[in-house]
């Protein structure tokens, strides 16, 4: 029998108290084995902080998934687990020590390679975006792998300062679920909130932990991307049907939406590496947090603002849902770029007051 609205609200209580619980043990643990993130010339902080926060997040996961989540009715289940202890260990090496992109991405492809082509998850349908609709098999294979590789690396990506992949995810996480939960979708809600639950206890040791922070990690960012990748799917997909009760119209532009500050910072950052003739696998610091942060602003803040930003977003997508697909793809973009703009000049004020003042 699928869970309903008690065992949802238990699962993600659970997951918040089970991840609130296990993240203490972890941080011991990484103290006492000297397992921390060094800063270095690209970070965002100055102090060594263990970075093995995603393992809290994965144990969570893992165990409201069996107890909760009725793996019967749930299609392609076991390939998810699979593809999620992939993304786990990859995590986990490149946590402990350095893994090359290339090696990182193949990883990532043979894990979303599991997902798709033997669980079945993916794109039948753009419903418009860009202008394309209906998706032959062939076809469904490389756009979903596509997104799967983009959303994955861009949690990653921004993954820089406090609370904001976390906070990010707990944003397009929670409002997933809960549409979910209103169209009777009982497994994805659950899926989609007790992860989000767990994201919450993690925002808190992350953002108020002081004497007991951790990061996420690239354990805790590959798990993310993928588990949101998958809810998106599953969300397009049945916005297909259009006698679902609660059917969003343009509902390819609400995901891009939800996701808008990862996926756009990802293209303006690998754009912008190009331009400066900068191999796009680089780290730097020209992320849009870096430059909140390079203002004086403090990492809680920095994340609170880009949050918002990606809040007032989904909400002018979901106000303009029934102009279509590319129109409200094309007006959020342009928001974005003219808030990207504002910020610049705000950055280049602020440096030339700097300059001035010695």
């Amino acid at each position: 029998m699928s869970p309903g609205i008690v065992e949802i609200i238990t699962a993600s209580f659970a997951s918040f108290l089970i991840c609130m619980l296990s993240i203490p043990i972890i941080i011991d643990i990484a103290i006492k084995r000297k397992l921390f993130d060094h800063p270095n010339s690209r970070s965002s902080h100055t102090d060594i902080v263990p970075r093995l926060g995603g393992v809290g997040i994965m144990f969570t996961f893992i165990v409201i998934f069996l107890l909760f989540v009725d793996l019967p009715t749930l299609h392609g289940a076991q390939y998810i687990i699979i593809s999620l202890f992939i993304l786990f260990m990859l995590g986990i090496k490149d946590d402990l020590s350095d893994v090359h992109w290339f090696k990182k991405l193949i990883a990532q492809l043979i894990a979303v390679c599991v997902t798709v082509t033997l669980g079945d998850i993916y794109f039948t349908n753009l419903l418009g975006f860009l202008g394309i609709g209906q998706l032959n098999y062939p076809a469904s294979l490389i756009v979903t792998v596509f997104a799967f590789i983009l959303i994955i690396n861009s949690y990653n990506l921004i993954d820089g300062i406090d609370g904001l992949a976390s906070g990010m995810g707990m944003l397009a996480l929670g409002t997933l679920g809960i549409w979910f939960f209103m169209n009777g979708e009982f497994n994805y809600a659950l899926m989609a909130l007790s992860f989000a639950g767990s994201l919450a206890a993690f925002f808190y040791f992350n953002v108020y932990g002081k004497n007991r922070k951790l990061f996420m990690g690239d354990t805790g960012a590959l798990i993310l991307g993928y588990v949101v990748t998958v809810v998106v799917i599953k969300f397009n997909e049945m916005n297909i049907d259009p006698n679902i009760p609660y059917r969003i119209n343009s509902s390819a532009s609400i995901s891009v939406a939800l996701l808008f500050v990862p996926i756009y910072d990802t293209f303006r950052v690998f754009i912008l590496r190009l331009v400066m003739k900068r191999s796009p696998f680089k780290a730097d610091r020209i992320h849009l947090h870096h430059y909140l942060i390079e203002m004086g602003i403090t990492h809680a803040r920095a994340s609170t603002i880009l949050i918002f930003t990606n809040i007032l977003i989904s909400i002018i997508a979901f106000l303009l849902r029934d102009m279509g697909t590319l129109n409200v793809l094309l007006i959020i973009f342009t928001i974005g770029i003219g808030l990207n703009l504002v910020l610049k000049w705000r950055l280049r004020t602020y440096r030339s007051i700097k300059i001035q003042d010695g």
